[in-house]
């Protein structure tokens, strides 16, 4: 999902070809994407489900645990700040290496 701000002067026609460039040139970089528009709250919902799943089957297929997951939301103090991000780029290396 993509956003983009812009001051509430600007025209509507404006605000709408300036998402339609952003949203052909991304397309253009991302093959196989697809546009679902987001006009309702059930497809709002749909779309947080579709990411959960995908979340999920991310985390089990690098095995990054839902305990894992449930701590990185944890407000850490100092302390531990330096270890958690040493070992986030411990865990993403690891993971880029393959």
């Amino acid at each position: 999902m993509h956003s983009f701000a812009l001051f509430k002067s600007t025209p509507v026609t404006d605000m709408l070809a300036l998402h339609e460039a952003r949203l052909h040139a991304h397309l253009a970089r991302e093959p196989g994407v697809e546009v679902r528009p987001v006009s309702r709250l059930a497809d709002i919902e749909e779309f947080e489900n579709r990411l959960r799943t995908h979340a999920r089957e991310f985390r089990l297929a690098n095995g990054i645990t839902d305990p894992e997951i449930r701590g990185m939301n944890i407000q850490f103090n100092d302390v531990f700040a330096h270890e958690l991000k040493r070992e986030v780029a411990e865990r993403l290396a690891a993971l880029q290496a393959g």
